[in-house]
């Protein structure tokens, strides 16, 4: 696939190469140099495989062509921007806290201050309270431990989903950033 023309691409491309001195420096598509040739027997070598010669920095002494095709050459380019911008991204992450129906005040207070510590640094909170057993006919007791949790935490955070199963409660805050400060 020889092309001549460029259409909305950043890099030259066969025709479009120019240089003050006549050479280039050739890489072929695994990056192996295969050294400096003039233009004209550049682009002869890359009508001969029937790639494209193009231009990958042209600033420097002799510019640097790579022969590969352009699709291929395009589909590269974006896969390494795809994964710079991953690597950018923030990962939410969502810390998860487990309760049971039947749980000791101070073990409460320390899962809660543990909830506060993960939304104090940005992380999701899912708090969840598990039913085992019998402890599925004293559901109220659950929900009791559910609302304490939401009024307490819903003063630093929002809920963004709420869920009830058979055997467990499940409820997610995110940090409130208007009125966020931990007393």
């Amino acid at each position: 696939m020889f092309i001549s023309k460029n259409s909305g691409f950043n890099y030259r491309i066969n025709d479009e190469i120019m240089t003050k001195s006549g050479n280039v420096r050739v890489i072929n598509a695994d990056d192996e140099q295969i050294g400096v040739l003039p233009i004209n027997e550049a682009l002869k070598i890359a009508e001969e495989k029937e790639i494209d010669l193009i231009e990958i920095v042209p600033n420097a002494e002799p510019p640097v062509c790579k022969l590969i095709e352009l699709g291929k050459f395009k589909y590269t380019l974006s896969k390494k921007k795809d994964k710079q911008e991953k690597a950018q991204r923030k990962q939410t992450q969502i810390k998860e806290v487990i309760f049971r129906p039947n749980i000791d005040v101070g073990d409460f207070e320390i899962k809660l201050k543990q909830a506060q510590q993960f939304l104090e640094s940005g992380y999701k909170v899912k708090i969840v309270l598990k039913f085992k057993g019998r402890e599925l006919k004293f559901k109220h007791l659950g929900e009791e431990i559910m609302i304490k949790v939401s009024n307490i935490l819903s003063q630093y955070a929002k809920i963004i989903q709420e869920s009830k199963a058979e055997r467990m409660i499940t409820c997610t805050f995110v940090k409130n950033w208007q009125n966020f400060t931990w007393a």
